[in-house]
């Protein structure tokens, strides 16, 4: 039987790949408009990854087709939980309770409540982490027990044939991407590329044919494996936002999570000035009729260059400010937005040229970026060199 859009995202839920589950969910919103479980499964991914705002709307959208659902009422608990609403907390754990008496995250969540003095023992739990043992369950991560049973199977097999092994793998052709080799389409798929439940509402930003969602595929594929990180994501973004059947969306997040990663820890790794390739302008990546980020640049790189302003920094060592974009020549302005920095602030000022390396994502209908490395010089010159050196 075939899956379902909801199916693979709860599969990506469980996974506690969320990113990708809310990707996979928004893709096909037009197709889920009015579904009580389209709107409690995107509710809890965005709670997840930290999007409280998106969680809050998704969970409202949910509560006005259906009241009397656990995963729903643990999850707007917690939110009042974080912001300290206590009361009202306590108001939807009972209502948990009502439903399912025995429920052991609402029970935890209420004697959590009860030892709490004020609001600072909350936001000690919001920074630990540890309030996530208040969110609504996922069940097992089925990576974890597969992981497992791979490490035994695997254990076995380096101590009776570690010999064979090694002398096979030596001989085959290592890929560009060490040990990942993205699956390949089935013949089915390739015949059936294009989702076959459009219904009449169906939106996309890319209507493709078959051989269009294929090309699509094979070219994320060899960009993949060709280094081309950023570039393969924006093909990977064009079938994730296209009419792409869900099992072609899947098997393009899936590529999408091996995406600017270290080749031996397998841990996320930022590109620098010097790795990153196909950099994409303000011009490529800005929507005209919005002035929001096209769904094809979702969380690529760029490098732009411009000046700085608002100067913020956070008492975590956080910082942020607004880059004014330019070209790098600093005779057309294309605009601006926020960048943020998970780091500390190192020594800039608003007055000299600066380049900015950094991660585009949407952001309350417009755009930002999360910023990773800077470079600023005194002279333009110098400016302009590195970009030209870099060939950006």
């Amino acid at each position: 039987m075939k899956r379902t859009v909801l199916d693979e995202a709860r599969t990506l839920m469980r996974r506690r790949k969320f990113h990708y589950a809310i990707t996979l969910l928004e893709s096909h919103s037009a197709n889920y408009k009015g579904s009580f479980e389209f709107y409690l499964a995107l509710g809890t991914s965005c709670l997840y990854v930290g999007d409280e705002g998106n969680a809050v709307k998704y969970y409202d959208l949910a509560r006005e087709i259906k009241i009397q659902n656990t995963e729903l009422l643990l999850g707007q608990a917690v939110i009042f939980l974080r912001r300290g609403a206590t009361e009202r907390a306590i108001e939807y754990y009972m209502e948990v309770l009502n439903i399912s008496p025995g429920n052991e995250t609402a029970r935890a969540a209420m004697e959590f409540i009860r030892t709490v003095k004020d609001y600072t023992d909350i936001c000690k739990l919001k920074d630990t982490g540890e309030i996530k043992n208040y969110y609504p369950p996922l069940g097992f991560n089925p990576d974890i027990v597969r992981n497992c049973v791979l490490l035994g199977l695997l254990a076995g097999i380096a101590i009776s044939i570690s010999i064979v092994t090694c002398s096979v793998a030596s001989s085959k052709k290592t890929p560009a991407t060490d040990d990942f080799d993205p699956i390949a389409l089935t013949s089915d798929e390739q015949k059936n590329a294009v989702q076959d439940d459009l219904g009449g509402s169906y939106v996309d930003d890319y209507i493709l044919d078959d051989k269009q969602i294929n090309k699509s595929y094979e070219d994320a594929i060899k960009l993949f494996k060709a280094k081309r990180e950023n570039a393969a994501l924006v093909e990977i973004n064009r079938l994730t936002y296209s009419n792409a059947s869900s099992s072609i969306k899947v098997k393009a997040s899936n590529l999408k999570e091996q995406l600017f990663k270290d080749p031996k820890t397998h841990a996320d790794r930022d590109p620098e000035f010097s790795t990153l390739r196909d950099n994409y302008s303000w011009e490529d990546v800005v929507d005209k009729n919005t002035g929001g980020l096209k769904n094809l640049f979702r969380d690529c790189y760029v490098v732009w260059v411009g000046k700085i302003a608002n100067i913020e920094t956070s008492p975590d060592g956080s910082w942020k400010c607004t880059l004014l974009v330019y070209n790098k020549e600093f005779n057309k302005f294309f605009g601006y937005l926020t960048v943020n920095f998970d780091s500390a602030q190192p020594s800039v000022n608003e007055e000299n040229p600066i380049a900015i390396l950094g991660r585009l994502r949407p952001e309350g209908g417009k755009f930002c970026m999360d910023g990773r490395v800077v470079f600023q010089s005194i002279k333009n010159s110098d400016l302009y060199e590195l970009l030209s050196k870099l060939n950006l």
